[in-house]
């Protein structure tokens, strides 16, 4: 399921965990997630930006950014008026709406 979804990403990816700086590689991320959105020809598009955040939607950290890319600098939910028009993906959120889809987290 993990390989899955990663396949659907597009553009910019985000991962929600404890320490945004300290990612486990052992696990479903490290494995299976991150190998997969580094990926070019997923089904759902080439992802050039991946990027961490703890529970509250906070600490922003980047953590992948593919080679010969540039940076995507506009947070995701960013309108096009607001980011020169580039590319985003199809649903976006705001920190405060990605905490309201997860309520508190205890990890």
């Amino acid at each position: 399921m993990a390989r899955a979804i990663s396949m659907l990403c597009s553009i910019y990816a985000t991962v929600m965990t404890k320490d945004p700086k300290n990612i486990p590689q052992t696990g479903v991320w490290g494995r299976i997630e991150l190998p997969t959105l580094q990926l070019t020809g997923n089904p759902g598009g080439q992802v050039d930006t991946v990027v961490a955040v703890n529970a509250q939607g906070g600490d922003l950290t980047d953590v992948w950014i593919r080679p010969g890319t540039a940076r995507i600098n506009n947070p995701p939910h960013s309108t096009p008026s607001e980011n020169g028009n580039k590319a985003q993906p199809n649903e976006c959120h705001t920190p405060d709406e990605l905490q309201g889809f997860f309520g508190n987290v205890d990890w």
